[in-house]
């Protein structure tokens, strides 16, 4: 029996038996034994992915051997396959998805202001504009819309009286009033 030499570039990261890759000049270069059947350069990830993965899907090396060779997650590697089985070559280089539509218009946020002006909860005035309440949330977080403060308390409410030695009183916290109810 005659023993077989491994077939592969000089200089090659082998995936397996039969596939193996080199890099030269910002260029992935890919071979089946000898012959070249792909190359991409080094910083194009969507290629890299895409070939991978219609390798393993193909059934020409596992994701191990991926993994291996590149030293990539087997996270991304599922991803990529995935992808491929699901969208195909088209999925790794259709352009990412867009932004829709501002959704706080100038109009909005009047509208919004009047309505948190005269006490409306948050999750009320979303849903009176039909805007989700997490756009409502973040434009008050980013300052474009204002809460008006909780009630004033006036300055001789028991609760903010101090004589000229006391100190100003501090709210308690819940583990406080706990302590409090379970001692009364």
């Amino acid at each position: 029996m005659q023993a077989l030499l491994p077939l592969s570039p000089d200089g090659a990261s082998r995936l397996n038996d039969r596939i193996s890759v080199v890099r030269e000049n910002q260029e992935w270069t890919y071979f089946y034994g000898t012959d070249p059947i792909f190359r991409h350069p080094k910083e194009d990830r969507r290629s890299f992915r895409m070939f991978t993965s219609q390798l393993f899907c193909q059934g020409a090396c596992r994701q191990t051997d991926i993994i291996r060779t590149f030293g990539v997650s087997a996270n991304s590697v599922k991803r990529s396959v995935k992808k491929y089985r699901e969208e195909g070559v088209a999925g790794f280089y259709r352009s990412g998805k867009v932004r829709g539509p501002t959704v706080i218009t100038e109009q909005v946020v009047v509208q919004a202001q009047e309505l948190l002006n005269h006490g409306r909860g948050r999750r009320e005035v979303a849903d009176e504009l039909g805007i989700k309440y997490d756009t409502l949330r973040k434009a008050i977080n980013q300052g474009r819309l204002h809460e008006p403060a909780g009630p004033e308390v006036s300055a001789d409410s028991s609760d903010t009286t101090m004589s000229d030695g006391d100190p100003p009183r501090v709210a308690s916290d819940k583990s406080e009033r706990s302590v409090g109810d379970a001692s009364a």
